[in-house]
């Protein structure tokens, strides 16, 4: 069992409320004068081959898994430089941050898994750099947090689950069958996670940890990645050659984008500027669509191949995870 100090949760949820609300407030205002320039590759970070990258915009802090090493790299947003190596158990995977208690979590994952596989997720106290690992499943692959309910959801495609954990106590409260489940998102004000699996997408209730719907997405899914906007509510699925889009509340799809590339991998949300990031991981490029629109605005040229993308609130800055490092857009 694994126990985190932390503050009280109303307190927890408020804080990250408050501050989340003003950062959006503030890009809102910034982003009017923003979107006369085209976003650009700013900077890149070379910090040899990197999976996953998540950003704190509390903090302004930015983690970089990197598969092959088992370590996360620690991000100044302010400078973009790397603060701190944090060293883990072999192939660190998806990560996430939860901006109310400061804590990241980091999957491992193996392709070559059997069923016999123990799992194991990784809690990175983000004040001090301090590790846990708490037992989940088989083989986890991709992490969401709830901030304002403190769990976390893992999905695991060998067991066919996505398993919810309580951040308080680091133990596993529900098994929640699936399917053979990739990419996971949480919409925040709704209590919602939404699991891509098998040309479907599952709608679970955080609230019970029961599926609640499922509908069907264009086939086949190579990415296995899904996003979704804090603000509105729509949902963002990676498909073959698309990105679909679907309505939060109804479900209904609403649109169907080109994402300029035949080949979109993942994808992230900037729910500030209402701007989705999508990688394309044989193109080299990283595609920005205008969710107002649900219009393909640019491509950007990327000097490696793009693994997965996040957007840092805190600075409006976008970080790609690529075969040689992190390439920075603004």
């Amino acid at each position: 069992m694994h126990q985190i100090a932390k503050r009280s949760p109303d307190l927890a949820k408020a804080w990250v409320t408050s501050c989340i609300t003003i950062l959006v407030a503030l890009l809102f205002v910034l982003s009017g004068v923003e979107d006369a320039f085209a976003d650009q590759v700013t900077s890149t970070i070379p910090s040899g081959p990197a999976t996953d990258v998540a950003t704190n915009p509390i903090t302004n802090l930015v983690y970089v898994t990197h598969h092959g090493s088992g370590t996360v790299d620690v991000v100044n947003g302010s400078d973009d430089a790397v603060v701190s190596t944090i060293q883990l158990e072999p192939l660190a995977w998806g990560v996430a941050v939860n901006s109310a208690t400061n804590i990241v979590y980091v999957t491992h994952y193996d392709v070559y898994a059997t069923s016999n596989r123990k799992g194991n997720l990784s809690v990175i106290d983000g004040s001090s750099g301090a590790v846990a690992e708490v037992t989940v499943g088989i083989d986890p692959f991709d992490v969401a947090v709830n901030p304002n309910t403190n769990m976390v959801y893992v999905s695991d495609p060998l067991a066919g689950q996505v398993f919810a954990v309580n951040g308080s106590t680091g133990t596993v409260v529900a098994s929640i069958p699936v399917g053979e489940v990739y990419g996971i998102a949480v919409n925040v004000a709704t209590n919602r996670i939404y699991a891509v699996y098998s040309c479907s997408l599952a709608v679970i209730d955080g609230s019970s940890s029961t599926v609640i719907n499922t509908f069907s997405v264009s086939c086949p899914l190579p990415s296995h990645d899904v996003a979704v906007n804090q603000v509105s509510g729509t949902i963002y699925i990676g498909a073959r050659y698309t990105i679909e889009v679907f309505d939060g509340s109804t479900y209904a799809r609403i649109a169907s984008i080109s994402p300029g590339c035949n080949t979109p991998y993942t994808l992230d949300m900037n729910s500030a500027t209402d701007e989705v990031y999508v990688t394309c991981i044989n193109n080299n490029l990283l595609s920005v669509i205008d969710g107002a629109t649900n219009g393909l605005v640019q491509t950007i040229a990327l000097d490696a191949s793009p693994r997965n993308v996040a957007a840092n609130l805190a600075n409006n800055e976008t970080y790609v995870a690529t075969s040689s490092g992190v390439t920075v857009v603004a």
